[in-house]
């Protein structure tokens, strides 16, 4: 504790103002983008009911404005304040490296910094500990720039979440995790006196840590994998979903078109800055996707059907069921049918709101 003391010694007045700002730096700017969010957000929804009238009348409208679950300022407190504890001891741990090297290390033998070296008694622990702290805090300032920049992106299109700032924090703790298994891996058997390459490389590491653990599931997938599991319907099969777009839904807990075809399009409108009629498009093609699956999904779409609503337009034609049924290689009378679709609740919510939009109903 001494240490942290003696880092705001005004002795040291540019000392003390570097780690000052070192260690604020990303919460304020976390902080100061979350409430620019919120009020983007609040602006957006007066908008919304000032714009259509008739959308306040719906089911998922008055869902939303009495949800619990809404993505409120107070859901940032608990990641943000998580965050800044991490970040100061990481910020503490990378400009007072030398306060460790003095008091926390000497005369102490830590598993987690000392790797293989520990078992090693000839071998200078001190400094291959210090040097692995050293590698840990280059993750770490490879993290912030890439958190820097990952805020930086989300406040601008307005799709900053609580659950990103989760992500950052488990993006940070294994990124050093990372980089400290790969600078035992580097040491081999024998102590490293220099360390060469390593800052740079761990540097890499903070920015990048998914690129080895990606690596890892490759390998391993094959073991990991069950072998019958259910069909997965990812995001990339809806139009107009871009891999960006389907990571900041994965945010919103939209990790698959299953989950987007019972979503609320009035909470995914609320929390990210996109327009409501893509959001209900979307949508009508996630519940196509997970009615038909995805190999029959993707044949009625090359041929113009898109969403629910074009399909529900189609079963309303004489010749309709015997289209869907050529088209998909469907089984017949006991394949979808009109009465099953219009009585979904899913549905008949998503209906309202695209008519509320203004659309045509099918």
């Amino acid at each position: 504790m001494d240490w942290i003391v003696a880092s705001f010694n005004l002795s040291r007045p540019f000392h003390a103002a570097a780690l000052l700002l070192f260690t604020a730096l990303i919460p304020f700017f976390a902080i100061a983008a979350v409430i620019g969010i919120r009020k983007a957000a609040a602006i957006r929804l007066q908008a919304l009911r000032d714009t259509y009238p008739a959308l306040v009348t719906t089911i998922s409208f008055q869902f939303q404005e009495r949800s619990a679950s809404r993505v409120g300022g107070v859901r940032y407190v608990l990641p943000l304040a998580f965050l800044t504890v991490l970040n100061i001891f990481m910020s503490m741990l990378l400009l007072d490296g030398s306060k460790w090297t003095t008091t926390g290390i000497d005369g102490g033998t830590y598993y987690l910094l000392c790797g293989g070296q520990c078992a090693d008694p000839a071998g200078d622990l001190n400094a291959y500990q210090t040097q692995t702290i050293i590698v840990a805090a280059f993750a770490f300032l490879g993290w912030m720039v890439w958190t820097f920049t990952a805020i930086f992106d989300r406040a601008t299109s307005m799709q900053l979440f609580p659950s990103t700032f989760n992500r950052l924090v488990i993006r940070l703790a294994v990124a050093v995790l990372v980089a400290i298994v790969m600078r035992h891996l580097v040491a081999g058997d024998a102590t490293i006196t220099a360390l060469g390459p390593l800052p740079v490389l761990a540097f890499v590491i903070g920015m990048f840590p998914e690129r080895g653990l990606s690596f890892i599931a490759q390998k391993f997938e094959a073991v990991l994998r069950a072998p019958a599991h259910s069909e997965d319907f990812p995001l990339d099969l809806i139009e107009g979903i871009s891999p960006g777009l389907a990571f900041r839904m994965r945010e919103l807990s939209v990790d698959s078109a299953a989950d987007l075809a019972h979503a609320n399009p009035i909470a995914v409108f609320e929390a990210a800055a996109l327009p409501l009629s893509e959001i209900v498009d979307w949508i009508g093609q996630a519940q196509l996707l997970v009615l038909v699956k995805a190999a029959r999904f993707q044949a009625l779409q090359a041929v113009g059907f898109r969403t629910i609503f074009d399909i529900v337009r189609l079963l309303k034609h004489g010749d309709g069921s015997a289209t869907l049924q050529q088209v998909c290689n469907l089984p017949g009378p006991n394949g979808i049918t009109l009465p099953a679709i219009e009585g979904d609740s899913e549905y008949v919510r998503l209906l309202e709101v695209h008519v509320a939009l203004g659309g045509t109903a099918p």
